[in-house]
């Protein structure tokens, strides 16, 4: 404060003149401003008034002169609120900046996309916030701080439902993701194909799945657990509709394999051939399917389920046509053999 005053010899002195000069810091300037981040900041101060200390707190409370001195840029790696102000001896002190910074951590990651598997796989979970603790459940609720903490890669085994979250000291936490597995019990496979044979078959049923069990219907039904448990190959002489279905704990039971095996009779063989003979003959008539009959005919119709049943071999007395079919329940129909006979003498 300036005070002034005139005086001459002879003459009162002049009124007292005063003024009062008041010097200010200039604001102080911090960046980055105020915000929301990701990822850690690198904060800078600086005062364009000379000679400036720049003090600052960063728990929210107003600087003072013993306040911490601002040197040099630090890094801001959680939530704070930073206030600063600048001093200098004499001055009024600056007006005081705050600026608040907010910190999420990022989703985490996951290796493997959701969706339907026929295998196990291992799953790993990353996060680019560093230093940052990834947490998870397997149950569909949120994951929270007290939630199991991902350390190694998940195996997935089962259908699993998992839902992750980062988690980071002083950083908010980020937002959950999830990821779905559908683990499902590969479609059985049966060997031989279905197809039509003409002989019993054994049919090997698999799948690719470990530990799956196989359930197996032959009466064109769906299968369930409640049915058939395949051990061993199931051996099949009749027409059938094979089903199987492989179940496993835990995964979707597999789709259902259906095949149609028919089996037919073998076509009967004559013995003697057909041919010319000269004296009456027998003719042994013979099947290579187990438990066929044979039904035969000399009038060159063909026979029908209701025509002679063959038990000993026919003896012809003149020529003819001799026909046969064997027939089986369960089974097709052979095909007919036919063999006209000449008998030349009478």
């Amino acid at each position: 404060t300036i005070k002034a005053r005139a005086f001459k010899s002879g003459m009162l002195p002049s009124e007292i003149s005063s003024k009062t000069y008041t010097y200010g810091v200039a604001s102080v300037s911090v960046y980055p401003l105020s915000g929301t981040f990701t990822t850690a900041q690198n904060v800078t101060m600086a005062s364009i008034t000379p000679g400036t200390v720049i003090r600052y707190t960063t728990d929210g409370t107003e600087p003072i002169e013993s306040s911490t001195a601002y040197t040099a840029p630090f890094t801001a790696d959680g939530n704070m609120t930073i206030k600063a102000k600048g001093f200098i001896s004499g001055w009024e002190p600056s007006s005081t900046v705050s600026v608040t910074y907010v910190f999420n951590a990022t989703k985490p990651s996951f290796s493997v996309a959701n969706g339907l598997y026929y295998n196990s796989f291992n799953l790993t979970l990353s996060s680019p916030t560093p230093n940052a603790v990834i947490r998870y459940t397997t149950d569909g609720t949120l994951p929270t701080e007290s939630s199991s903490q991902y350390d190694d890669p998940i195996t997935i085994d089962v259908t699993t439902l998992i839902k992750a979250r980062t988690f980071k000291n002083n950083w908010n936490p980020s937002a959950a993701d999830s990821a779905s597995y559908e683990l499902k019990v590969t479609a059985t496979n049966f060997t031989p194909n279905p197809t039509n044979y003409y002989s019993a078959q054994n049919i090997l049923i698999t799948t690719t799945t470990p530990g799956a069990s196989i359930y197996y219907t032959t009466d064109g039904t769906e299968p369930s657990q409640n049915d058939n448990l395949y051990s061993a190959p199931v051996s099949l002489s009749v027409n059938t509709t094979l089903k199987a279905k492989a179940y496993k704990a835990g995964w979707t039971p597999s789709n259902t394999t259906s095949g149609g095996y028919t089996f037919t009779v073998n076509t009967p063989t004559f013995d003697p051939l057909p041919g010319t003979y000269s004296n009456p003959l027998y003719v042994a008539v013979e099947c290579t399917t187990p438990g066929a009959e044979i039904r035969y005919t000399t009038n060159n119709i063909d026979p029908t389920g209701t025509s002679a049943l063959y038990t000993e071999p026919v003896m012809l007395t003149s020529s003819g046509t001799l026909k046969a079919k064997a027939f089986k329940n369960g089974n097709i129909s052979s095909g007919v053999v036919s063999g006209y006979y000449i008998v030349t003498s009478l």
